[in-house]
């Protein structure tokens, strides 16, 4: 038997305008999204997204009961990795003699409760970004002709999200950008632009990008304060950066007046994500039961936690 260690993030979906402005789902969202698909040809089901290839579909599994939808990446034969013969130590090409057959890296958005909350696990390394997530729903929604968009934003616990929003301005921010991850395409104002601009001339797929503005000891000035404080918002909404902090300026009580203190956060400790285990036997890839059942013990560790 073989342990696979995956994590399990939380995601609620908005409707994004052409100014960025975001607005909930009323309704059942992804009821709505799998009756979209079940009037949509396969065909169409595939959506480009950067250059990459997405399908998915709405499904309904048996053990355990429940309704999901599953979304890959594809991967054309001139991306398909090498073999090995571990019998004879050989190399080889990968070779499915179908030739209408190509790779899928799955992923799979299990919808619950009432306010369109989404599990999202991918069981394989690599798998599909939640940029390209966003994307392939817009796809499918139509949204993209009309200049809106779907994008998953990630739930999070509200101490720090607190202290973002009543913040008067920021004087330093740090963050990392992901190894084959990238930024959203809108938003962030200078800092989004600056990150765009440095996933755009990234040498290689394979590193991370490290992004760092400080005032140092000054708290600097109020266009500096409030692009910084942008900056940080964006960040902590998306999913491009694992690891990122910010000095914010925040208005706290103190006796009978009110004091504006340089406090520092760490912007994804109350990002909410849970990691599983899954068996699977021997070097078998992990079954759509063992991997739904997964994503429930991590649903029911967020509903605990709640």
């Amino acid at each position: 038997m073989a342990e696979i260690i995956r994590e399990v993030r939380f995601f609620e979906p908005f409707k994004v305008d052409v100014k960025d402005k975001r607005v909930r789902f009323d309704g059942d969202f992804w009821k709505d999204l799998a009756t979209e698909l079940s009037n949509t040809k396969d065909s169409d089901k595939k959506i480009t997204h950067n250059g990459a290839e997405y399908f998915g579909n709405a499904k309904t599994a048996t053990a355990p009961a429940l309704n999901y939808v599953y979304v890959g990446r594809l991967r054309r034969r001139s991306e398909w990795p090498d073999t090995l013969d571990e019998s004879s130590w050989t190399e080889g090409a990968l070779n499915i003699g179908n030739p209408s057959v190509v790779l899928m890296e799955p992923t799979y958005l299990v919808p619950f409760g009432t306010n369109n909350y989404v599990a999202v696990m991918t069981p394989v390394h690599g798998g599909t970004r939640v940029s390209a997530l966003d994307g392939w729903i817009t796809g499918i929604l139509g949204g993209a002709p009309k200049g809106e968009r779907v994008e998953l934003f990630p739930l999070i616990n509200q101490k720090v999200q607190a202290a973002l929003d009543a913040a008067q301005g920021a004087t330093m921010l740090e963050f990392q950008i992901l190894p084959h991850e990238e930024p959203p395409a809108t938003g962030g104002g200078q800092i989004g632009d600056a990150a765009r601009e440095a996933t755009a001339k990234r040498v290689s797929d394979d590193l991370a990008i490290e992004m760092r503005y400080t005032f140092g000891h000054s708290i600097g000035d109020p266009a500096g304060r409030n692009a910084l404080l942008e900056g940080a918002r964006w960040v902590r909404q998306h999913t491009f950066s694992k690891r990122a902090r910010t000095s914010i300026l925040v208005p706290r009580t103190q006796g009978n007046d009110t004091v504006v203190r340089r406090e520092r956060h760490e912007l994804f400790d109350e990002k909410i994500a849970h990691t599983v285990k899954m068996t699977v036997d021997g070097e078998n890839r992990p079954s759509e039961e063992t991997v739904l059942k997964a994503v429930i013990e991590a649903i029911d560790k967020f509903r605990s936690q709640a």
